[in-house]
């Protein structure tokens, strides 16, 4: 059961993630289909490991790329910029936009917020906990930010220019040739909507998400400049409530290497396998 309810979320939350680019997915990819044992030298007999869905595929609902595309262009015009020298990380304008990306996601992902018990901390952070049917089991935590970084002085129209959009400027959520343009659109707000539109889609399927075990979508305000009163915060108050323990955490995670990248991966992609966030341990 509990692997079964993990399954379909990641499942469905690859499929999601290729409506917005293929960037997109060779950041999220590492978690879902493949885990790599990584070998001190080329080993031409190493075999990656697939995980196999085929048993649940009747129950992962179909994706709607275009709508999925058009979440993350909505949330990619939000400029929740983050800075480490502001109150709460979000300088006013940053707090503003933020409150309004609470607004689009709950109207967004209506069955997410209708079934999770939804908490906001540090006053910008979200934690969403969809119950499970076993509470000796323990929970998942699901991770992603919202802010983003500053866009650099002078910089502002050369977004798009390489790919022959002229319109695709840092905030613009520009979709053209296959992807969404703008800040956040890999790092990480992509991430966020696949989450989120994988667990909504699964909770509107007919039929219903059977989760054992608890899954936490936590949703920081602040990872750019440390996370301090996001993800740390969220972490501490998880803590305070008696959760010590996680079966594991899904996180933003780093680039996946395609076939023949390497010498040590001469056959199948090459991922890094996180062990921590930055920090705080």
């Amino acid at each position: 059961g509990a692997q079964r309810g993990l399954g379909e979320i990641l499942r469905t939350a690859q499929q999601t993630m290729s409506a917005v680019s293929k960037a997109a997915v060779v950041s999220f990819c590492m978690f879902v289909a493949v885990v790599i044992i990584l070998p001190l030298a080329e080993d031409e007999n190493l075999k990656p490991k697939e995980l196999d869905l085929s048993s649940i595929a009747s129950d992962i609902p179909a994706i709607d790329y275009d709508a999925v595309a058009d979440e993350v262009s909505k949330l990619v015009q939000l400029r929740t910029i983050s800075r480490a020298d502001e109150e709460t990380h979000l300088p006013p304008a940053s707090q503003q936009a933020m409150k309004e990306a609470h607004v689009l996601l709950r109207s967004m992902y209506p069955k997410v917020f209708a079934t999770a018990k939804v908490e906001t901390v540090s006053d910008y952070s979200l934690l969403l906990s969809l119950p499970g049917s076993d509470p000796s089991l323990r929970p998942a935590l699901i991770q992603c930010h919202l802010d983003v970084v500053p866009i650099e002085h002078g910089t502002e129209d050369d977004w798009g220019k390489a790919h022959g959009c002229p319109h695709c400027t840092p905030f613009s959520g520009k979709r053209f040739n296959g992807s969404v343009y703008g800040r956040g659109s890999l790092d990480m707000k992509s991430q966020c909507v696949a989450f989120m539109h994988a667990a909504n889609a699964l909770l509107s399927h007919p039929k219903a998400w059977d989760r054992k075990r608890t899954i936490l979508l936590a949703l920081g305000h602040d990872e750019e400049v440390g996370g301090g009163y996001g993800h740390k915060a969220i972490a501490q108050k998880l803590l305070d409530e008696g959760v010590k323990e996680l079966e594991f955490v899904l996180d933003e995670g780093m680039p996946v290497l395609e076939p023949g990248t390497t010498k040590l991966n001469p056959h199948f992609p090459l991922a890094l396998i996180g062990t921590a966030e930055k920090g705080y341990v």
